[in-house]
């Protein structure tokens, strides 16, 4: 049962060497017709149960955010994300946290319409990028979410309208959200400028580390971990802040993508080349507290001998995390096969996932 109350059904692999699970879907409406059963943003009025709100506070909802970007800039009524979440908060009667995945992706509809709408004022583009970040995250596991991210795409080749580091920052973090329904080709391509940034600045912006780490279908992860690698390092060992690149690094390393396939994970030589470089420092200082689940994700067993570290490797792993204190329940699956939870993998995305969203 998910969070809507609705039986989800999967059919999942029998063989221990694939770990996939597909969700069985069953058409129950065949009185309508192919046009009549899409379920999308259009329809979604049609469904107040699945919404989980009234569809009158759907429109309400809609309008206001209609009215907040079609309108300029008032300076008595200040524009930010966090005004227009908790206006929309009170149309809808429910916290952000609690809309559900047809919920936001019923508003996201409305907020396309205003995509032109960024160029009013810098407010207006920071506050779109933030919103379309939040209705679209994570970017797939919705019926028509891959033409919503068509859509969000068509903003990619055009430039910020009020580029700085207000907006560029909250880019990163909209791609980050959406990452999950982005193709190799379209994660190549958000990447590609940065790379220039990320091979020679010093202290690239935290959200660009971050992102790189949620571009799990990226071809250039060997350069990426040997450069957040050595930045680590630098930074652990005079003990100043470094969790952005521990964070990605967990993510470029982990045997249980969130949403790419077993293709994109890297080699263990990369895991061994993390442990050499950051085995010497001591795991246990707040500055590396992101050190610990870095190496249970890098190290866990997936029962697949192309993936799985080598034994005397994890074991090595394993020991340092033990005198590092982490609990043995945690160290369990380093050392055996154990399955996957929800709760883990929802981990991944670093941030709450829309109720009724089914991950497999």
């Amino acid at each position: 049962m998910n969070e809507l109350g609705l039986l989800s059904v999967a059919c999942v692999s029998a063989d221990p060497t694939i770990h996939e699970s597909w969700p069985l879907e069953f058409n129950l409406r065949p009185h309508l017709s192919e046009n009549e059963d899409q379920t999308d943003a259009g329809d979604a009025a049609a469904s107040p149960a699945n919404l989980g709100i009234d569809p009158a506070k759907l429109d309400a909802a809609r309008n206001r955010i209609e009215t907040v970007f079609s309108q300029p800039l008032d300076p008595r009524d200040k524009l930010t994300a966090n005004h227009l979440f908790k206006s929309l908060e009170k149309l809808v009667g429910l916290p952000k946290a609690d809309w559900n995945l047809l919920l936001i992706r019923s508003l996201w509809a409305v907020l396309n319409e205003c995509s032109s709408c960024r160029e009013k004022s810098v407010e207006h583009e920071e506050t779109w990028l933030i919103l379309a970040g939040f209705l679209l995250r994570p970017g797939f596991g919705a019926e028509g979410d891959s033409a919503r991210i068509d859509e969000l795409w068509r903003l990619h080749p055009s430039k910020l309208a009020y580029p700085g580091k207000r907006t560029q920052i909250q880019q990163y973090i909209l791609w980050r959200r959406v990452a999950g329904g982005l193709s190799q080709e379209r994660q190549e391509m958000i990447l590609a400028p940065e790379l220039s940034k990320l091979r020679s600045q010093k202290n690239p912006p935290a959200e660009l580390v971050r992102l790189v780490g949620s571009l799990e279908r990226i071809g250039s992860k060997p350069e990426m971990i040997e450069l957040f690698l050595a930045r680590a390092r630098e930074l652990g060992t005079t003990k100043q802040y470094c969790a952005p690149y521990l964070v990605a690094l967990g993510l470029l390393l982990n045997r249980t993508p969130f949403y790419a396939g077993a293709d994109f994970i890297v080699s263990s030589v990369h895991v061994e080349r993390a442990v050499e470089a950051l085995s010497d420092l001591d795991w246990t200082v707040p500055e590396l507290a992101e050190v610990q689940t870095l190496f249970l994700r890098a190290a866990r067993i997936v029962n697949d001998p192309a993936i799985d570290l080598p034994r005397t490797l994890r074991e090595k792993i394993a020991s340092k995390l033990e005198r590092s204190g982490v609990a043995p329940v945690r160290l369990a699956r380093l050392r055996t096969f154990v399955p996957i939870a929800g709760s883990e993998r929802t981990s991944l995305f670093g941030e709450s996932l829309p109720p009724g969203l089914m991950i497999g």
